[in-house]
């Protein structure tokens, strides 16, 4: 029951950054992971695919033992695609935490 709190407690002091939507919108891989850490949660690229149009395709996740949060991104380049996953990622977070 502790540990749940604890969790709880972590997210709620961490909401801030899902707030910053500039931030959030600049540079997404850099806030999940910082999210991450601050809330002891697991954000791990799933796969990541070169379509036959040229165009990555990424998959994330996001994990706390109280959510798991998937998301998904396209882009010419590995990197774009798994900055738009991890957008994806913080817009779905900042939606359940308001």
């Amino acid at each position: 029951m502790a540990r749940k709190q604890s969790q709880v407690d972590r997210e709620r002091a961490s909401a801030s950054i899902l707030r910053d939507k500039i931030r959030c919108e600049k540079s997404p891989l850099e806030v999940l992971n910082m999210y991450s850490a601050k809330t002891k949660a697991v954000s791990k690229l799933e796969s990541m695919e070169l379509g036959p149009d040229k165009v990555f395709r990424c998959e994330q996740s996001y994990s706390s033992i109280f959510k798991t949060v998937n998301g998904s991104g396209e882009g010419t380049s590995k990197k774009q695609a798994q900055h738009m996953a991890a957008l994806d990622i913080l817009t779905k977070l900042r939606d359940m935490d308001s």
